[in-house]
């Protein structure tokens, strides 16, 4: 299978392109490793201080990978428009990336990765692997996502992990802002207007 993953403002993302064609052979099996991987990911990643220094050198090299016009950009835009998150940006800054350990991962991870905010997307055709209905027998009866699991994991580590439920964010009303940003590298010009409307509960 081809793998990828992606990490947003709100979600992180990992995508899994599986071939289970019907004229292919174990499409059931490579379903099923596949749904381990994923279920893995989701409760099992392993933070072991030498995974995060090896780790840390991948992030820093993205860092400065991504440090051109367009960066700064969207940089310059989210810390005027909202600054909460323009100083809370996914990749982090070089300050936390040097300072992150394994323990603090840890944590987070236990906190952050919890069954009730994880869901899983199939698109395709599922007839090989029984449909809708055999992707869910493989889910049960191999217990792919296992509540044990996340559950041994919040209380493993150097701290219990014992944070309540997160409340939704709900942004104040907030007057129009207007954004007008200089960047040299840029051979046109964009004009946008964007609405920020709260989430539906």
């Amino acid at each position: 299978a081809d793998l990828n993953a992606k990490t947003g403002l709100t979600e992180t993302v990992w995508m899994l392109n599986v071939p289970v064609d019907a004229d292919l052979p174990d499409c059931r099996e490579r379903m099923l490793d596949s749904l381990k991987v994923l279920g893995e990911w989701a409760h099992s990643i392993r933070f072991s201080p030498e995974d995060v220094e090896a780790e840390r050198k991948v992030i820093l090299e993205e860092y400065r990978m991504k440090r051109g016009s367009a960066q700064r950009i969207k940089d310059t835009y989210w810390r005027k428009v909202l600054p909460r998150v323009g100083s809370r940006l996914p990749i982090g800054t070089l300050e936390s990336i040097n300072a992150i350990d394994s323990d603090t991962l840890k944590r987070f991870y236990a906190d952050t990765y919890v069954p009730e905010r994880i869901c899983l997307v199939a698109v395709g055709n599922l007839a090989s692997v029984g449909g809708v209905e055999g992707l869910f027998e493989l889910l049960d009866t191999h217990h792919v996502f296992d509540c044990d699991a996340w559950a041994a994991r919040r209380m493993q580590g150097p701290t219990p992990s014992l944070r309540p439920p997160r409340e939704p964010i709900c942004l104040p009303e907030r007057p129009t802002v207007s954004c007008v940003i200089h960047e040299k590298g840029l051979t046109s010009t964009t004009v946008s207007l964007e609405t920020f409307v709260p989430l539906p509960s």
